[in-house]
């Protein structure tokens, strides 16, 4: 198991890739705390609760516990780390993977709550995470930061501006990030993890579409898990695709 004994935060983790992530960090040994807002499954329109997750980890014989949090508000954020560290005594690794996109609209249509709402959870979330997270992080000597991006983050599509603009703030970001803990031995990546068959892509597009050459929500396993085991003395400051692992990036051979 190459994560026993390693502490990971999975941010919207009550379905999708987020939830893939998380049953599959606890496979490879890490005691996971799934993130998100939801409780109850009359919460969502979509399945899925952080509390599910948790289950389906337990049930695998891995270890996990769930904590409600809105990381679009620093109280939220800063009780999520207390938590973390008061159940597993420290913080190892940190998956930002919530977020969200809007309606398609242009730059003059878009209402400006839609564009502040996208760039508060796809941005200023990461942001409240990392900030929050880091003190504990650097307490261990070394440790993981997984911000997920998006291919969207190089597109010009002139009716996607508010979700491309935040995922290409998250790269950046993640790329300053990384240059200021270097010293601290902690790794920060913005991660592409390309198409993804998921409850909400299902609720977009239908189960109709046709999905070939989307991948299940265990798709980014193997390269989130290989990120989550380095520092920044392996691998950092990097923005990668999961496409590319093992190609370009990641384990060669």
């Amino acid at each position: 198991m190459p994560l026993r004994g390693k502490v990971a935060i999975v941010t919207g983790s009550s379905r999708g890739i987020g939830r893939g992530m998380a049953l599959d960090l606890a496979k490879a040994g890490a005691k996971v705390v799934v993130v998100g807002r939801t409780e109850s499954a009359e919460q969502s329109r979509l399945p899925g609760t952080i509390h599910a997750t948790v289950t389906e980890i337990k049930e695998a014989g891995g270890d996990a516990t769930a904590v409600r949090c809105d990381v679009m508000k620093q109280e939220d954020v800063e009780a999520l780390m207390q938590k973390t560290v008061d159940t597993y005594g420290g913080i190892d690794i940190l998956i930002n993977n919530a977020g969200g996109s809007s309606s398609q609209a242009t730059i003059m249509d878009i209402p400006v709550y839609r564009w502040m709402n996208v760039m508060n959870l796809n941005v200023n979330a990461v942001f409240l995470c990392c900030k929050f997270a880091l003190p504990h992080i650097i307490k261990r000597g070394s440790g993981s930061i997984i911000n997920v991006s998006s291919g969207a983050a190089a597109s010009n599509n002139p009716r996607m501006a508010a979700y491309n603009t935040s995922k290409a703030a998250v790269e950046r970001l993640s790329l300053v990030l990384a240059e200021e803990v270097k010293a601290h031995n902690i790794s920060v990546v913005a991660y592409r993890p390309g198409r993804v068959k998921t409850e909400g892509a299902e609720y977009v597009f239908g189960k109709n579409f046709n999905w070939e050459g989307w991948g299940d929500i265990h798709a980014c396993s193997p390269s989130t898990i290989w990120l989550a085991e380095q520092t920044a003395k392996t691998f950092t400051g990097q923005v990668v695709d999961r496409d590319n692992f093992g190609k370009t990036w990641g384990p060669r051979g």
